[in-house]
């Protein structure tokens, strides 16, 4: 397989955001541009300003909480190091009009779902 260039990811990156209606993390993605951790903060901002779906936010800690997204591609480097304090999330997601739905039980612990209510990212 050719390996594409720089500019040939850029404009694929382009062609999915502007025609395909991706979000700019969905798009880069698409086009194979590597995944860079800029921390769990980071993270969570940008799961919801390119309004991923649904959002949960795992463990039973009152204070801290692991930030996962299992409706779309997740890193994992975020998989193993996003974890962030509860009430900060609990407040961006509220902010960027995230509803709890409820809790999902799983092998690998207890999660919080969080789901975006505003309008889709293509209206």
């Amino acid at each position: 397989m050719k390996q594409l260039s720089l500019f040939a990811m850029e404009e694929r990156a382009a062609i999915a955001e502007f025609h395909g209606g991706a979000s700019r993390r969905k798009s880069e993605q698409i086009a194979g541009f590597p995944y860079t951790y800029r921390g769990s903060e980071n993270y969570l901002l940008e799961l919801v300003q390119s309004r991923e779906p649904l959002i949960h936010l795992g463990g039973e800690n009152p204070h801290i909480c692991k930030i996962r997204t299992f409706s779309s591609y997740e890193p994992e480097i975020c998989k193993q190091r996003a974890w962030i304090d509860r009430g900060w999330g609990i407040q961006a997601l509220s902010e960027y009009k995230y509803t709890r739905k409820g809790t999902l039980n799983t092998e690998s612990g207890r999660f919080e779902i969080w789901h975006f209510e505003g309008p889709s990212i293509s209206e």
